[in-house]
């Protein structure tokens, strides 16, 4: 997208008709891009207008298209361009910083729960016999440690692939459902830094 409001631009700028910059930009594209410009450019020269057009054939956000109409009304479309352009240049560096700061804590996550699954099924079970055999009342977290080692082993792989299709159950939710989203997104506010 950034790179298509650039080049429209580009041409609008040089003096090409909105019609035109867009053909110009359908030979540059790929074969789904290059349908889209084309039912856009059949709607401008239908009368239709460019924020309409793209708001109807691409996803783009109100603020995006409230800009493009008012460069439209105003006369300014390649103004407009220009800042619909920066604004989405920044949108997408706040995204990418996002995303590198998330990368560190997920990393750090799995290596835990992995090194969680080793302990558990690696080395409590050799630990579990010998302190079961010490016939003494053992702390309540070393109890809750021993029941939850036993439940992993017996139900593990049950226990992943429930998981699994509750995470999967849940990112497609997520995608289709606005009030879900909305609600993740209030829980995900309250949330301390």
């Amino acid at each position: 997208m950034i790179l298509l409001l650039e080049r429209i631009e580009l041409y609008t700028v040089s003096g090409l008709p909105l019609h035109h910059a867009i053909e110009m930009c359908r030979q540059h594209s790929n074969k789904k891009t290059d349908r889209v410009l084309e039912a856009v450019k059949r709607r401008i020269e239908s009368g239709g207008s460019f924020s309409a057009s793209l708001a109807q054939h691409m996803r783009i956000s109100e603020t995006i298209r409230g800009l493009i109409q008012h460069g439209e009304m105003s006369g300014s479309l390649s103004q407009s361009l220009s800042s619909t352009r920066a604004l989405l240049e920044r949108e997408d560096e706040l995204f990418k910083k996002c995303t590198s700061a998330t990368v560190y804590p997920v990393v750090i996550g799995i290596f835990s729960i992995l090194m969680m699954f080793g302990l558990i099924r690696g080395v409590m079970p050799q630990i579990i016999p010998l302190l079961k055999s010490l016939h003494v009342q053992l702390p309540l977290v070393t109890r809750i440690v021993i029941g939850f080692t036993e439940i992993l082993t017996l139900y593990g792989v049950s226990i992943v692939v429930v998981l699994i299709l509750l995470i999967s159950c849940f990112s497609i939710s997520y995608k289709k459902l606005y009030p879900l989203r909305r609600i993740v997104h209030l829980c995900l506010g309250n949330v301390p830094l």
